[in-house]
């Protein structure tokens, strides 16, 4: 494995990285590259910029060192640690909610939080929640009974309510067909490759 220095012509008090780095792979600078490494957010990726060309590019391997005597030919513009969507927002969402990202879809009313998008959701790791606001008892029937079938309590999921205090009758029916139908007796338990 060859390694290539880039050097960062800023004080690492400035930059908060370090003067140099070794590249273990030659950087690329077509835009493609930029593109893929976007692409590829799990991975770390260094920004480097040509001393020659000055044309900007990106390495995705590498290790940060501390200043190393000599030149380089590339300077180190910045460095993007890998992100992984599971890491954002806060982990006990996932424990409480039994999901393998924080992030809640749906409950948009009148259905147009779907029991597509919902299925879909829950089956990746995520809350979805049909909007169930504004559609008539049998329509949410339906829809929680197809959730229902789809996903059963394995995978989480719901659908959100709105309160109708001048229809208490159309309200009652609603969050009884709701609680009756999609009930779950306990808290499902996922192992998320």
């Amino acid at each position: 494995m060859q390694n290539i220095a880039a050097s960062n012509p800023a004080s690492s008090a400035s930059t908060g990285f370090s003067s140099e780095c070794w590249l273990t792979i030659e950087p690329s600078f077509q835009p493609s590259a930029v593109a893929q490494a976007a692409q590829d957010f799990r991975q770390p990726v260094f920004i480097v910029q040509s001393r020659a060309t000055g044309a900007i590019g990106v390495a995705t391997a590498g290790v940060h060192l501390q200043q190393v005597a000599g030149s380089a030919p590339f300077d180190l513009v910045g460095w993007l640690p890998g992100v992984y969507p599971e890491w954002l927002g806060d982990r006990t969402f996932n424990e409480v909610h039994g999901t393998r990202f924080p992030y809640v879809t749906g409950a948009m009313a009148n259905g147009i939080a779907t029991t597509r998008i919902v299925i879909e959701m829950s089956r990746n790791g995520f809350l979805g929640f049909f909007g169930a606001a504004g559609l008539n008892v049998d329509q949410i029937e339906k829809a929680v009974l197809e959730l229902k079938r789809e996903l059963g309590s394995a995978t989480p999921w719901g659908c959100n309510l709105i309160h109708s205090p001048s229809e208490p009758t159309v309200e009652n029916a609603t969050a009884d067909c709701t609680s009756a139908k999609a009930s779950r007796a306990s808290r499902p338990q996922h192992s998320w490759a």
